[in-house]
């Protein structure tokens, strides 16, 4: 399981160095942090359409994408993306990437990866980490 939004794909990428290697090896994949992680509103402060961003990490050679929500609407809307979807071009992809990489380069959208505040107690006791 690891994460494949269009945040991931410029800081630390699992993305550009895991997901290749995985492919290669045909283990399967499992995608999540598909918005950036659990309420860090990465769809909003980057710019990019929540639809945007499901088709991306539904574009990318995963054999399951999780995706995270908390209203019956957004159910609904995720569905549409999932039944209507068509994927991306290269060329889409890649004018995306471009588009948010002034926002991705620094990781502070992804704080599961810059900060020690993100995980759970037990994650962090587990490693030594102060709660």
């Amino acid at each position: 399981m690891l994460p494949l939004g269009i945040m991931d794909y410029h800081y630390n990428s699992f993305t550009r160095n895991v997901l290749p290697v995985l492919v290669q090896r045909k283990i399967g994949i499992i995608g999540f942090k598909t918005l950036g992680g659990f309420m860090s509103g990465m769809s909003e402060k980057a710019g990019v359409p929540v639809k945007e961003c499901l088709r991306y990490s539904m574009n990318l050679p995963a054999n399951t994408i999780v995706v995270g929500m908390e209203s019956m609407q957004q159910l609904k809307e995720n569905l549409a993306v999932a039944h209507s979807f068509k994927p991306m071009t290269e060329e889409e992809m890649e004018a995306l990437r471009k588009r948010t990489a002034k926002v991705g380069n620094d990781g502070k959208l992804e704080i599961y990866k810059t900060t020690r505040q993100y995980g759970g107690i037990r994650g962090k006791n587990a490693h030594g980490m102060k709660e």
